[in-house]
């Protein structure tokens, strides 16, 4: 009885002991929330054409290293499409959006490097060329689009950015347009204001 009365005193002290252990985390210790928002400006290829698009991203920002977040575009050049409608002068209209990832390394740094992926969806159609009038379908598309950015700490609050990345987008089905014509190189000019 004295061992079964041991035995049992063991197996809840080991079992207590063992549970009391931390469990093992990919971010562990004290937790620095911050968060951020602002303006970005994107030179994208499209169509073998420079065009800008403009657009904004929101995060949130864990020990200063990792961001959760989201961002979205919408293109402000007018990209004509003439073999779309023979005659009238149709331009293309875009936009997309979606979760965002970023990794930054040495955030605390005067000038440190940032790694970024947005994953989402977008929307292109089109439009008249001198009217927002809209023809025709839409067509739904999902991309994918990896930056590498050099940032700035302007002010405590205020980080300027400059970032080239590669657009990879699938599923367009619009004439006049492939995946391959809206894929490719961007350079963008982020913009980020909030607690770091």
């Amino acid at each position: 009885m004295k061992k079964l009365i041991f035995f049992l005193l063991f197996s809840i002290i080991t079992t207590s002991t063992l549970s009391a252990e931390e469990a093992e985390t990919l971010i562990s210790g004290k937790i620095v929330n911050g968060v951020f928002v602002g303006p970005v400006l994107k030179l994208v290829d499209i169509k073998d054409k420079a065009a800008f698009m403009m657009g904004g991203n929101a995060g949130w920002l864990i020990n200063h290293k990792l961001v959760a977040g989201v961002a979205g575009y919408g293109l402000m050049t007018n990209i004509n499409l003439h073999s779309v409608k023979p005659g009238e002068a149709l331009c293309l209209k875009l936009c997309y959006g979606g979760a965002l990832l970023e990794f930054i390394l040495s955030s605390h740094k005067l000038l440190h490097l940032s790694f970024s992926t947005l994953v989402g969806g977008g929307s292109a159609g089109y439009k008249g060329y001198k009217s927002d009038d809209e023809y025709g379908k839409t067509s739904a598309f999902f991309i994918t689009e990896p930056r590498l950015n050099l940032m700035l700490n302007v002010t405590k609050h205020f980080r300027l950015g400059i970032g080239g990345g590669y657009c990879s987008v699938s599923g367009i089905s619009l004439a006049g347009i492939n995946d391959r014509e809206l894929s490719g190189l961007s350079a963008s000019l982020v913009f980020k204001i909030g607690y770091f």
